[in-house]
């Protein structure tokens, strides 16, 4: 990727330089046209044609490519000046460079920390968010850089914070073991379901009993084998149990084998069975418990 990046710079100010050479020689053949015009001499026909020529290359491969990559640069300067023009002082986190901020910074007062344990899903419908401050780079590639700072909408209530270019939530130092529990333990569920026996492949099923699901993860999580005999020629499909807000998950991978339906979470299985079986299977039938 440098390398090509660093070919298509070098074939930019090739072109530039041809143009630039051309666009002399085009002054060059003008001037001399103007000074015999002036001195009523003779100018023949293919020296203005040349002038012309040469000096219409020379501002198109020259001056035009200087010209776009400048107003570009201008218009990318205004669009990073306006995205942060209406933020407060408070409302702004100067920083030397983005690894300072990676993983803690202040904001309106309070310490914000990264948490890892809890995965946004920013590409779905319910995951919402509002700019409301930015992260202001003094890093040498201009005062102006920065990364925007987004309050995320969640049903728990509270700040939480997404930093752009970054994957992770940033919440409130004191509120993270609260934050994690909620997300991990009571959050309302929705469910996604990938069925890979049925033509019509993925449908969503609103209606979920979000306690049971935990408990299931839970005894995978806590009594399960290691997930190493996969079958994915007998794969039923996957679900993916996204909270409300679409702010965490939980995925199992469900297969039918010869000791009955095996479900598949973070790496370790468990068979199931009874009640437990027709409540997993019931999403596969587009049900739901």
């Amino acid at each position: 990727m440098a390398f090509m990046a660093m070919f298509m710079v070098m074939i930019f100010f090739a072109v530039v330089a041809i143009g630039l050479i051309n666009l002399i020689i085009g002054i060059v053949l003008d001037i001399i046209w103007g000074v015999r015009k002036k001195k009523e001499k003779k100018v023949y026909p293919a020296h203005k044609v040349f002038a012309v020529i040469f000096t219409v290359i020379g501002v198109v491969l020259g001056i035009c490519p200087v010209a776009f990559v400048g107003i570009a640069s201008g218009i990318e300067k205004y669009k990073e000046y306006a995205e942060i023009k209406d933020f407060t002082d408070e409302e702004r986190v100067y920083s030397t460079d983005f690894p300072d901020v990676s993983e803690a910074f202040d904001f309106r007062g309070d310490h914000y920390v990264r948490v890892y344990d809890i995965h946004p899903q920013p590409s779905h419908d319910n995951f919402k968010e509002t700019p409301v401050g930015a992260i202001i780079y003094d890093n040498n590639h201009g005062t102006d850089d920065h990364s925007l700072i987004y309050s995320v909408e969640n049903v728990m209530g509270i700040m939480i914070l997404d930093l752009e270019y970054t994957s992770d939530l940033f919440i409130k130092e004191s509120e993270v073991d609260r934050f994690v529990e909620y997300y991990t333990n009571e959050v309302p569920l929705y469910c996604q379901v990938t069925n890979y026996k049925d033509s019509s492949s993925e449908t969503v099923i609103q209606d979920v009993d979000s306690a049971r699901v935990r408990e299931l993860r839970d005894r995978i999580e806590n009594n399960g084998g290691q997930a190493y005999d996969y079958d994915y020629d007998r794969e039923i499909g996957y679900l993916i149990f996204y909270a409300v807000d679409d702010i965490g998950y939980i995925d199992f991978s469900c297969f039918d084998t010869d000791r009955g339906l095996m479900v598949a979470y973070l790496g370790k299985q468990c068979i199931v069975e009874g009640e437990d079986e027709a409540f997993i299977r019931s999403f596969f039938d587009n049900k739901g418990v």
